[in-house]
């Protein structure tokens, strides 16, 4: 099946442009989420200011409750992960292949290819 991911982080949700989208081929939607959660992975880690954010919120917890830094970042990391999958509607693709989708998705943004391209959401 063929789906729709956006990815993002919770912090920005997509403002000023921090933000992942494309269209893909998978076999389930659990692959389909974990492709999502692995966008959202690459946009926090491409961009410093959530990492500071995420550092910052990292140390007062490890100092608050006197934990390990480390895994408090993850905690913060995990808590910060955003996506949603989207099924494309075959009916309203038109025997366009994938690659031509996503062009399209990349061409006119999220919002409008998820109004004309997609059905139902997965998660």
């Amino acid at each position: 099946m063929r789906v729709f991911i956006y990815a993002c982080d919770n912090i920005y949700g997509g403002l000023h442009g921090m933000e992942d989208f494309g269209v893909y081929e998978v076999s389930s939607v659990e692959e389909a989420n974990d492709i999502g959660r692995e966008m959202s992975y690459g946009v926090i880690n491409s961009y410093s200011e959530i990492g500071d954010t995420l550092e910052g919120n990292a140390a007062e917890v490890a100092e608050l409750y006197d934990s390990d830094f480390d895994e408090a970042y993850e905690d913060e990391m995990a808590a910060d992960l955003d996506w949603y999958c989207r099924k494309i509607d075959e009916e309203k693709a038109c025997g366009l292949s994938t690659e031509e989708l996503d062009d399209i998705a990349a061409n006119e943004g999220a919002d409008y290819f998820c109004d004309n391209y997609c059905g139902e959401e997965y998660a």
